[in-house]
Order: structure tokens, then sequence, then C-alpha cells
């Protein structure tokens, strides 16, 4: 499971344990 989040021009894909551990 994941989420994409638009930066700038550019679109990342993250994962939602990645997002836990960032905040």
């Amino acid at each position: 499971m994941g989420s994409e989040i638009k930066v700038g021009n550019e679109t990342h894909f993250v994962n939602f344990s990645y997002l836990k551990k960032k905040f």
C-alpha cells in the first residue's frame, strides 16, 4: 500500500510505513 504525493512538478510514490517512520 502506498500513496502518490506531488512535490513541485514531480510525483513521488511513498509507502505508508515510510511515512509513519518519518512523521
